[in-house]
């Protein structure tokens, strides 16, 4: 090998990881962004009900280590009902056939969110195959009711 070959070799390399190091700079913006939007319309939606005292709403720091995105840190939305949370956890962006996934967590069990074109959606089944609707005020409500107690 000459010194020719491995000097552009190197170059190759440098320019091919900066423009990775952009493209996932901007995948992890838009993911970012994408869970705000999440969190602050869950909020809009259970505003009425924290101001009522039926609800408390908090946020948590997560940090997320990804490939090619490496490690940041990104919120969880908690709602507290009586002695009951129910948590929405990023779960990170390398999702097959979403662009980010969003698990909430409470006592009777965990569904999952979504971000798919843009858009939050509720998987509703995984098997035979993925069946998703779009995450509204209702379908909120069956996936609280899912995974709250009784």
């Amino acid at each position: 090998m000459t010194q020719d070959t491995l000097e552009q070799f190197l170059r190759q390399k440098k320019v091919s990881t900066v423009a990775r190091g952009m493209m996932a700079g901007a995948r992890k913006k838009a993911w970012l962004a994408a869970l705000g939007k999440l969190m602050s319309t869950i909020r809009q939606w259970l505003e009425p009900l924290e101001a009522e005292g039926t609800v408390a709403i908090s946020t948590r720091t997560n940090v997320l280590t990804e490939d090619r995105l490496g490690s940041y840190k990104a919120q969880s939305l908690v709602l507290k009902v009586g002695n009951e949370e129910v948590c929405f956890v990023p779960k990170g962006t390398l999702i097959v056939g979403a662009a980010g996934r969003v698990d909430v967590v409470g006592d009777m069990g965990e569904q999952t969110l979504i971000l798919q074109e843009g858009e939050w959606h509720v998987v509703v089944s995984r098997t035979p195959r993925r069946v998703v609707v779009p995450l509204t005020k209702d379908s909120l409500h069956d996936v609280l009711a899912q995974v709250m107690r009784d």
